[in-house]
C-alpha cells in the first residue's frame, strides 16, 4: 500500500556491515527492541505478541565490505580489508550510534573448520579465539 511505502522511506537506517552476505537482510524492516518494552500496560507480557513502536523499526541498509574475515578487525591487520573496513565505517553517518557487524562465516569456510571442528576439542576454541584476539 502507499501508506507502508511511504512508512518505510522514514525509518531509521540500521547499517549492517560484513561480507556480501548481508545482502540477504537488506533493506529489510528490522523490529529492534526498545529498553522500555517492559510496560505493565501492555496487553501481552510476550514481546513477541506485542505490536512494535515505530521508534523500534529499522530498515537495514548494507555496508558490503567484501570478504571480509573475522580476522581482519584484528588491531594490527595489515591487510586491505581491514583498511576498506574502516573507510566504510568513516563513510557511515556521524549519528550513527548502532551498527550490526557480520564477520567469521569466510572464516569458518576457510580457515578454522576441518580437523578443528571434527573432535570439538579445546582446540577449536584457541583456533577461534587466535583468529578474533
Amino acid at each position: 500500500t502507499a501508506s507502508s511505502s511511504a512508512e518505510t522511506t522514514t525509518l531509521k537506517p540500521l547499517f549492517v556491515v560484513g561480507d556480501s552476505h548481508v545482502m540477504s537482510i537488506a533493506w529489510q524492516t528490522i523490529v529492534v527492541p526498545s529498553p522500555t518494552t517492559t510496560s505493565s500496560s501492555s496487553s501481552s507480557d510476550d514481546p513477541q505478541l506485542r505490536p512494535p513502536s515505530s521508534s523500534s523499526l529499522r530498515m537495514a541498509v548494507p555496508v558490503v565490505v567484501t570478504g571480509i574475515k573475522a580476522w581482519h578487525t584484528r588491531p594490527k591487520t595489515r591487510f586491505f580489508t581491514h583498511y576498506n573496513l574502516h573507510a566504510s565505517l568513516q563513510r557511515l553517518p556521524s549519528t550513527c550510534q548502532t551498527i550490526l557487524f557480520s564477520a567469521g562465516e569466510i572464516d569458518c569456510r576457510e580457515g578454522i573448520g576441518g580437523t578443528q571442528l571434527e573432535g570439538y576439542t579445546e582446540l577449536c576454541w584457541d583456533k577461534l579465539t587466535n583468529t578474533v584476539c
